[in-house]
């Protein structure tokens, strides 16, 4: 009983993880993982024959890759991060410095 129990709970995550593992590769995903379709058509035939921890590595290298040499650069020129530099140029006027610091309190301090 104990071991059909294990190999219901078995299939059971073996499914679930199929679902997991299928979802970033396929074109419709909700968040889908940009390869190229070379690594693609590798890690799926690595997922329907091999089905072990290695499948995933090729399209992991990509990905690692791409993230190496475009996203940084990419992420510099975005318009995001321009409107997070103009956010922190504001902040720093030195009026905002001088209403933060009481420069008077430390007159006060010293003997």
């Amino acid at each position: 009983m104990a071991n059909n129990i294990s190999s219901r709970r078995v299939k059971r995550w073996a499914f679930s993880l199929q679902e997991l593992l299928a979802d970033p590769m396929a074109s419709d995903a909700k968040c889908p993982i940009n390869v190229d379709s070379h690594s693609y058509e590798i890690t799926k035939k690595n997922m329907e024959t091999a089905d072990n921890r290695w499948s995933f590595d090729n399209a992991a290298a990509h990905v690692y890759h791409l993230m190496k040499s475009d996203s940084y650069s990419r992420y510099l020129r975005s318009e995001m991060y321009k409107d997070f530099l103009n956010g922190s140029k504001k902040k720093t006027s030195v009026k905002g410095i001088r209403s933060i610091v009481s420069f008077s309190a430390r007159k006060d301090n010293v003997i």
